[in-house]
């Protein structure tokens, strides 16, 4: 009888910890990195969406942003997002102090704060994304790949940890649509993480056509 409460008992523990666990990684099913170095130039905005796969558990989400420049190597970035994880919203800061120049290729990183919602409970996470990247001329029209190790400070209803990914990915501007963009990413698990596929298409627009018209 005390052995088979004893196997009840581990049975349940393992149980739970597979769960926390299970829990723990998808919470974090939106942590993608979705740019590349490239900044927001002064009067215009950027707005766009962004679908994501995770392979892990099979989800789905779908979220949508708007960009915004400041300073001279800075922009800002809102996100909101549903789909597997219920609700997420996130802002980030992107520096990038080094430009893309020459055979240089532009150096910087962002900076995000994120809040999930599941069924499970709430997270949150704060991510430092060092981010890499270098534009490219084709017969096709520009092209910029990029690649990041982002870390993020994970709390979730049972405990704190840390999730280490790999990301590359790369944008592309049509030479006769310039103010869109397309990206494709790939995100791998290296630690308490996830791996997914995402893609992501911007309109960018200047501050002129938001601004009301003045009348004659």
């Amino acid at each position: 009888m005390l052995k088979q409460n004893r196997i009840a008992s581990m049975s349940s523990k393992a149980s739970l910890m597979l769960g926390i666990i299970m829990l723990s990684s998808i919470s974090m099913a939106y942590f993608t990195v979705g740019e590349s170095g490239n900044l927001v130039k002064p009067g215009q905005y950027q707005i766009g969406m962004e679908p994501q796969f995770v392979f892990d558990n099979s989800g789905f989400n779908f979220s949508g942003f708007l960009d915004a420049p400041y300073g001279p190597d800075g922009s800002f970035r809102a996100r909101m997002g549903v789909g597997d994880t219920n609700f997420e919203a996130s802002l980030s800061y992107k520096w990038v102090p080094i430009p893309d120049y020459g055979n240089q290729p532009s150096v910087g990183g962002k900076v995000e704060a994120t809040y999930a919602r599941r069924s499970g409970g709430n997270w949150d996470a704060i991510r430092i994304i060092p981010l890499v990247s270098k534009n490219f001329e084709t017969i096709y029209g520009p092209v910029t790949p990029y690649a990041s190790l982002p870390l993020s400070l994970v709390g979730t209803p049972s405990n704190t940890q840390t999730a280490l990914q790999l990301v590359g990915g790369c944008e592309y501007r049509p030479p006769d649509e310039p103010k869109w963009m397309f990206g494709a990413e790939l995100g791998v698990s290296l630690n308490n993480a996830f791996t997914y596929i995402s893609g992501n298409l911007t309109y960018i627009f200047d501050e002129k056509e938001i601004s009301p018209k003045k009348k004659h």
